[in-house]
């Protein structure tokens, strides 16, 4: 163990190793540095460390230091923002999106180069485990067993992200969204075919530059991801220990409690809600480190839970120095100077006795004198802070939500008292929250959980998931610059679960995306690869979209989709 340890500080260039040169091949990672990547990925004793590199991926402007955390609030109804002579996710603000628009390709290189990163470690750590073992110590088997566990933790993370930003929703068109929030009706599953596409999926290993890019349908996906994380938690088991190995933090890396809370977001999503309750009580029962089933009570308590400190509430989090060289426009400024707030639908939603409220500041407002930000979850602290990626309360939320799919309506009520009971001073027990909240039925029950996850979870991206997940039409109140011009992002009722991005066209024009097939659940291929429902209208290269885009002023209340 200490000669892993000792070797850890240089695994922070782990993704100079594992990455290709080609940033736009996506899926390549044949290393192009001097640092040989069989003295890594072959050695017993640095396979480990690896994950320390793919951890610090998770870091990067196009995943956890500001696209992923932040665009599912921007591009729905939480975030709004006052433009000064910046242009900060213009382009996804204003739903100008195709194959090209920069912000579309950064999250998608994101979750595939993390996902394939982390594919690489566990194929090393597994090719030595059903290799000769007889010179291994048992330290060394079950530290490559947490390795592979943390790595197929962060790998079924990006994953998921992948899955709800690039396809539609996987309820569409085949089951009853809750509580009739759509109207009653189903939606049609855009495009010309009646698949839905899912994932490139990397299955063991990542691709070489010769493999091709597969698409799987989107039912195959979610299975393969259920598989995935089901794994991750066995070899934590089999590991003897919760958390990964070399963390000096374990909250600042993958655990079994961020695995069994993934795991709770896939079932969710696919409303396994029997499955998604059992994975979030797995999770509480396995909260890491200081991590406390009790959730915070007070202003001053919940102002001081965000900075450079880990909070009581923190599952898994990434943890920012003034090492990282962070951009201007990196997550503290973007809610300061760059004139991002929360919207005023979203500041609306907070009672005055919610102790959440002060986290926040109206955009039509002047900031105090001594606040520098909209959102104060992101301080800057000398550029110290923690962006988090699981927190305890999401447990709770998700246990809220599954109980009302199963009807258990009282029980869906008690786990949403374990957040808002907490959070809102007035509220004393349940029936003091069902009194102030309205939930008398299934509907009133199910919206109250889903203003709550806003509430509680305002600026940290989960409203593109809630949304689409519960089948809600979106309506935006848009944005406005400096002087009072609206931009175009004012619409109604838009059919978000119908809604994919499109695969960008720099891995579309690849040679691995033209050697790659379609491939269904039975295995067989199709003639072509698809790009996805919502964009596959093939023109050359390029895909043009079959789903309505939403434009300025349009109301799409009487549209199926």
């Amino acid at each position: 163990m200490k000669k892993i340890k000792n070797i850890v500080a240089v695994f922070a260039i782990v993704p100079a190793l594992l990455l290709s040169s080609c940033s736009k091949e996506y899926l390549d990672r044949t290393p192009t540095t001097a640092l040989d990547s069989d003295l890594v990925l072959n050695n017993t004793d640095m396979i480990p460390s690896t994950v320390v590199g793919t951890m610090r991926m998770m870091y990067s402007a196009g995943f956890g230091g500001r696209t992923a955390t932040v665009i599912g609030d921007i591009m729905t109804d939480l975030i709004t923002s006052v433009r000064g002579s910046n242009g900060s996710y213009k382009d996804i603000e204003e739903w100008n999106i195709n194959q090209s628009t920069p912000d579309v390709e950064s999250i998608y290189a994101a979750c595939f180069q993390i996902a394939a990163t982390a594919a690489r470690t566990v194929e090393a750590a597994n090719r030595k485990l059903s290799g000769d073992t007889s010179a291994m110590t048992s330290a060394q088997k079950n530290n490559l067993r947490n390795a592979i566990a943390a790595s197929l933790t962060i790998k079924a993370y990006v994953e998921y992200f992948a899955t709800q930003y690039f396809c539609v929703d996987v309820n569409v068109d085949n089951s009853e969204y809750p509580y009739l929030l759509n109207d009653g009706a189903n939606y049609q599953l855009p495009g010309r075919t009646d698949r839905k596409v899912g994932i490139m999926i990397l299955d063991g290993k990542p691709l070489s530059l010769t493999d091709p890019a597969n698409i799987y349908t989107l039912d195959y996906t979610y299975k393969f991801l259920e598989k995935e994380i089901q794994e991750a938690i066995d070899q934590y088991n089999a590991s003897g220990s919760k958390s990964f190995n070399l963390a000096g933090e374990a909250r600042y890396y993958p655990t079994l409690c961020a695995a069994y809370m993934i795991q709770s977001r896939i079932y969710l999503a696919q409303h396994k809600y029997r499955e998604a309750d059992e994975a979030a009580q797995n999770a509480l029962a396995n909260l890491p480190g200081s991590a406390n089933p009790t959730l915070i009570s007070t202003k001053d308590g919940l102002l001081a839970a965000y900075g450079a400190t880990l909070s009581s509430e923190d599952v898994w989090s990434l943890n920012y120095t003034s090492q990282d060289n962070l951009s201007a426009n990196s997550l503290q400024n973007l809610f300061s100077s760059y004139g991002f707030s929360p919207s005023s639908y979203a500041t609306g939603l907070f009672k005055a006795t919610d102790i959440r409220k002060f986290l926040y500041y109206d955009e039509t407002k002047s900031l105090p004198s001594d606040v520098k930000s909209y959102c104060l979850k992101y301080p800057n602290q000398n550029a110290v802070f923690n962006v988090p990626l699981l927190r305890v309360p999401e447990i709770y939320l998700v246990q809220a939500e599954a109980r009302a799919g199963l009807g258990d309506d009282q029980g869906a009520k008690e786990a949403l008292f374990m957040v808002l009971g907490t959070r809102d001073t007035a509220v004393d027990d349940v029936d003091a929250m069902a009194s102030k909240y309205p939930m008398k039925d299934q509907k009133e029950l199910m919206q109250a959980i889903l203003d709550e996850n806003a509430r509680e979870f305002l600026c940290e991206g989960h409203r593109w998931f809630d949304l689409r997940r519960n089948g809600k039409r979106l309506t935006r109140n848009g944005s406005i610059e400096n002087g009072g011009n609206n931009y175009p992002t004012h619409f109604k009722d838009f059919p978000l679960s119908t809604f994919a991005f499109p695969i960008p066209y720099g891995e579309t024009s690849t040679e691995q995306w033209k050697k790659g097939r379609g491939i269904y659940d039975d295995g067989r291929k199709d003639s072509e690869n698809w790009q996805n429902n919502a964009w596959d209208d093939r023109q050359g290269d390029n895909f043009a979209p079959t789903v309505t885009i939403p434009v300025e002023g349009e109301e799409y209340t009487n549209q199926p989709n």
